[in-house]
């Protein structure tokens, strides 16, 4: 199989060795970025499988009790300071084994989806590269916006969503699933038809649902 059989492409500019891009061409030009993500074939990109571990777990309100709770014998931990202290401490270490995770099951899924729009016999490394990259989309930009948090807020139980929260919570992940679009069509031999069911209106449709539901949530709780 031709790795970038899909592109549309001339055979000279196929053939020539993708160039180094930077985290920015993820955003600009997403297609020369994935291809010279799967180009490198860095087998274990652990810095970045960390951070996009590290910021789902930033994300949950329950990392910041369990580390509060285990940590709450150490002054350090103690006071407004100590729930910021809690948070991070437990995003980072909870950030290892959820960036394996996602290295490991996301990939798998990548790739089964790659398989589901007429991939045939799709590279798994080049599969879990282009999914950690995409998802790194959101993952990078939500935890610069928690750390300007820090210092803007004396205790993280004081912190409020602004206009930012809204960018990398509602805008980005929808990014991150066009991106995971453009890596799929650009980078290995698929159907545009299924491709756009299984990385675009599915993955959409279901992040959709989850927003409502805890929209839904929210008010009930409010006003009931």
């Amino acid at each position: 199989m031709t790795l970038f059989a899909s592109l549309p492409y001339d055979t000279e500019s196929r053939s020539a060795p993708a160039r180094h891009r930077w985290f920015p061409d993820l955003y600009l030009r997403p297609d020369e970025y994935f291809k010279s993500v799967v180009s490198s074939r860095q087998t274990f990109p652990i810095l970045l499988m960390w951070l996009c571990g590290i910021a789902p777990a930033l994300e949950r309100d329950q990392t910041r009790r369990l580390m509060g709770d285990i940590l709450e014998h150490v002054n350090l931990f103690r006071g407004p300071l100590g729930s910021w202290v809690a948070l991070w401490t437990g995003a980072i270490i909870i950030g290892a084994f959820s960036g394996i995770l996602l290295w490991l099951i996301g990939g798998w899924w990548f790739r089964m989806r790659l398989l589901l729009s007429g991939a045939h016999n799709p590279d798994p490394l080049s599969a879990r590269l282009v999914y950690i990259h995409a998802y790194s989309a959101w993952a990078i930009p939500f935890i610069v916006l928690q750390l300007t948090l820090v210092t803007r807020y004396f205790s993280a139980l004081q912190a409020r969503p602004d206009t930012s929260f809204w960018l990398t919570n509602l805008v980005l992940p929808f990014w991150s699933i066009y991106l995971s679009y453009r890596g799929a069509v650009s980078c290995f031999e698929v159907r545009r038809t299924p491709a756009r069911v299984w990385f675009l209106i599915l993955p959409s449709g279901l992040f959709s649902l989850v927003l409502v539901l805890l929209l839904v949530s929210g008010f009930a709780s409010a006003y009931f």
